[in-house]
């Protein structure tokens, strides 16, 4: 699976992820879609590694078809994993997720910070990324 937007927008998301991310550990990030994200973040964040996950199977195939042609020993095999129910036992130093709030039923955005909370009760570690509207305006 491959979507022109998601290398679009891969660079620019990666320069904001460089001054938040831990500089050692795990990130589970969550809704990885085709895995172009996870790749591109799995291949310049060397140091950490990338767990993938996707409740549907295609995009589990696509992204596991990514990290194959990648060769990358930081980036894990996606994982099965539908925020709006239990999740599998996953630690990570830290949870991102892009493009899935704002498509998704709000049980989605519920799930995911229930499931966030239980592996990160700290408040510290959750980025979400996506086209917010703040008083109005899209950030």
């Amino acid at each position: 699976m491959h979507y022109p937007a998601a290398d679009r927008n891969a660079e620019v998301i990666a320069e904001v992820l460089k001054d938040v991310l831990p500089k050692t550990g795990g990130v589970l990030e969550i809704a990885s879609g085709t895995g172009q994200h996870i790749t591109r973040f799995a291949q310049r964040f060397e140091a950490l590694w990338w767990q993938p996950s996707d409740p549907s199977p295609p995009a589990r195939a696509s992204i596991d078809a990514y990290r194959d042609e990648a060769k990358l020993n930081n980036l894990r095999p996606a994982i099965d994993l539908d925020v709006t129910a239990d999740w599998p036992p996953v630690k990570a130093t830290c949870i991102y997720c892009a493009n899935m709030i704002h498509i998704s039923p709000w049980a989605a955005t519920e799930g995911l910070m229930r499931g966030a909370s239980t592996l990160h009760r700290d408040g510290q570690g959750k980025m979400t990324y996506g086209p917010y509207n703040v008083d109005g305006k899209f950030t």
